[in-house]
């Protein structure tokens, strides 16, 4: 590694560092703040296609998110997904039946 990119790395670590964001996106070769709700309408909408494929009211949430884990190029855990799902039944934007917390225990569906 060249000593310029050693301290370009340097210079964009201190500016990352700096920043209070919780998600970062890679976008167009470089790194972009965003909120912690960036993915929530697309995870929406794909609950509402997966419910609809299946005929099912309720959808199961390790489904949902080995989907989202498969699908999006921006490389997100398990973890950011499940939490993502808590916060959107947590805001009234889905219903749940079973038990929230353990991934393949609850399901999910759209609240109408």
């Amino acid at each position: 590694m060249s000593i310029e990119d050693r301290r370009r790395y340097e210079r964009e670590w201190l500016e990352l560092n700096e920043q209070e964001s919780v998600l970062r996106i890679w976008d167009n070769d470089r790194i972009v703040h965003v909120p912690d709700y960036y993915f929530d309408q697309a995870l929406l909408d794909m609950i509402a296609r997966l419910q609809l494929e299946g005929s099912q009211e309720f959808v199961n949430t390790g489904k949902i998110i080995g989907e989202a884990l498969t699908q999006w190029s921006q490389p997100r855990s398990d973890t950011f997904w499940e939490y993502r799902i808590q916060q959107l039944i947590a805001h009234g934007r889905l219903d749940f039946q079973g038990m929230p917390g353990m991934m393949n225990r609850y399901a999910v569906k759209i609240k109408e």
